[in-house]
């Protein structure tokens, strides 16, 4: 039976949304939790053998909330890769831009929101252009460079 490791619905210093406040939660919880998964992806590498990224759903009073988790197979889970890859998992990231990506939602003041992006996939081509090399070769996040 596999174990799964819930790691959050966004980076941990970052506004998210907000169940029962939210408009619109259902769709801003998912395109946040679909690109906390791709910037998950963008700081730390695929997920080794055994570990796959998985999106947990979880009843409320207010309704159903998400949040990004990882399944690790019961034979992986004392491997090393797999071991080293969950510590990294396990601190989440501090902020959207320290894996190169656009908060995919703006929280403005009245409980309002705004779509940075349509969906994940312009989050992820936004996030390759913000993070191949400059003109001066060097890299954004420096964890790029080679």
């Amino acid at each position: 039976m596999p174990y799964y490791i819930e790691i959050g619905a966004a980076p941990w210093n970052e506004d998210c949304a907000q169940l029962g406040q939210t408009p619109d939660f259902a769709t801003i919880n998912r395109l946040e939790v679909d690109a906390y998964r791709g910037a998950m992806i963008a700081a730390y590498g695929p997920p080794p053998k055994g570990i796959t990224f998985a999106i947990r759903s979880n009843p409320h009073d207010f309704g159903t909330y998400r949040e990004l988790a990882v399944k690790v197979d019961k034979n992986d889970f004392e491997d090393a890769t797999a071991a080293e890859y969950l510590d990294k998992l396990e601190n989440g990231l501090t902020s959207w831009i320290s894996a190169g990506f656009t908060a995919p939602v703006s929280y403005l003041p009245g409980a309002q929101t705004r779509k940075n992006a349509a969906n994940v996939n312009d989050l992820i081509r936004s996030a390759k252009m913000v993070t191949r090399p400059m003109s001066d070769g060097r890299f954004f996040p420096a964890s790029n460079s080679t």
